[in-house]
């Protein structure tokens, strides 16, 4: 879970959204699979 928040953060700070979403997605699937 924290690599995928780090993710997230990650693409808002480069403003790079494809990371930012693909974190999300990761973040997201992750959280429902627990």
């Amino acid at each position: 879970m924290n690599a995928w928040t780090a993710m997230i953060l990650w693409g808002e700070a480069t403003g790079n959204t494809e990371i930012r979403d693909r974190g999300i997605y990761l973040y997201t699937t992750e959280m429902h699979a627990i």
